[in-house]
């Protein structure tokens, strides 16, 4: 998703280029306002896109300096499009806002995270298996 058109446009035609098309998609949409639990922040306009099953996410935007904690609002709302076995890629997360953002979404979804070494920071977020009632061998 990209709330820039020429952006979209130009990333969705690489995509084209190097054969991808069946593997990725570029959805232009706008920021707007949404709000969840105490936070108000603008993230991708998700009203007339349909949101098909995601199981790798990368998220690189919306950009820091539209808001503090401006790449929160993927996960409260992509959470229900979200397979049990995604795997969340969050990049730029040697900047605080990110740091920040990432406590938050660990203390609010059932997440473990692995820190990868890149540039700028990036980190692996995946869903904590379901626990398993105890057997009578494990009692």
């Amino acid at each position: 998703m990209d709330h820039d058109k020429t952006f979209a446009d130009t990333t969705a035609r690489r995509i084209q280029e190097h054969g991808l098309a069946d593997y990725a998609q570029v959805i232009f949409a706008p920021l707007i306002t949404h709000t969840h639990e105490d936070l108000t922040f603008l993230w991708y306009d998700l009203s007339r896109v349909e949101i098909p099953q995601i199981d790798f996410l990368l998220i690189d935007g919306p950009p820091g300096h539209f808001q503090p904690l401006s790449r929160y609002g993927a996960l409260p709302l992509l959470q229900g499009s979200l397979s049990s076995q995604s795997a969340i890629l969050l990049d730029d997360t040697n900047r605080v806002d990110e740091q920040i953002l990432i406590s938050r979404w660990l203390n609010e979804f059932p997440l473990e995270q692995t820190i990868l070494k890149a540039e700028k920071g990036a980190v692996l977020l995946t869903f904590k298996p379901l626990s398993q009632p105890e057997t009578e061998h494990e009692k």
